[in-house]
C-alpha cells in the first residue's frame, strides 16, 4: 500500500519523495508567512495573533 503523500510527485523527483514533501512544506509554510506578515497591525487581528501564539510557544519551548 503507497502512503497516501507519496502521490505528489515532481517529474524527475520521483526516486527522492523526501525531497517533493520538503518543497510542498517550504512553499505552505512561505504562504502562510507571506498572508500573516502583509498587512501587520499594532493591535493584532486574528491571523497575526494566532501567529504570534505559535512563534511564542516555540520560542518558550525551545528556551527551556
Amino acid at each position: 500500500m503507497k502512503e497516501p503523500l507519496l502521490y505528489l510527485q515532481i517529474p524527475g523527483l520521483e526516486m527522492y519523495p523526501h525531497v517533493t514533501h520538503m518543497w510542498v512544506t517550504m512553499i505552505l509554510l512561505l504562504a502562510i508567512a507571506y498572508l500573516t506578515t502583509r498587512r501587520l497591525q499594532l493591535v493584532p487581528g486574528g491571523g497575526q495573533s494566532l501567529m504570534e501564539l505559535v512563534v511564542g510557544g516555540l520560542l518558550g519551548f525551545m528556551e527551556q
